[in-house]
C-alpha cells in the first residue's frame, strides 16, 4: 500500500463486529482498509494488527470511545500521522496488514 496517498488526508473510521472477530474500516484517500482481530479488542490487548492501530489513534484527534460504541469516527488530517505509521507497522507483521 503506497500510504504517501494518505499524508495530510482525513479519515473515516468504522469498527464492526461479527462473532469472534472485529473488523476496523479506515477510508481515506478513496481507500479503504479492512483490518481484523478479535472481537476481545478494547478489553484483552493482543499486540496484533488491530490493538496496533487502534492504539496508535490519537488523543484528543479521535474518540476510541465512540469507535467502539460503534459510531463512525472522523479524523482530521492534522492527528492521522500516528495511524499511517501503525498501517506500516501492520502491514511488516507476519501476514500484512490482512492477516
Amino acid at each position: 500500500m503506497d500510504y504517501v496517498k494518505f499524508k495530510d488526508r482525513g479519515m473515516t473510521c468504522d469498527l464492526q463486529y461479527f462473532g469472534e472477530t472485529a473488523v476496523l474500516t479506515i477510508v481515506c484517500a478513496d481507500y479503504r482498509i479492512d483490518i481484523y482481530g478479535p472481537s476481545t479488542i478494547g478489553a484483552v490487548y493482543t499486540g496484533g494488527r488491530l490493538d496496533t492501530v487502534i492504539d496508535a489513534m490519537p488523543r484528543p484527534g479521535a474518540n476510541v470511545s465512540d469507535l467502539f460504541a460503534g459510531v463512525t469516527m472522523g479524523i482530521s488530517p492534522k492527528y492521522t500521522e500516528p495511524v499511517i505509521a501503525a498501517l506500516k507497522r501492520a502491514d511488516k507483521m507476519p501476514g500484512g496488514i490482512y492477516g
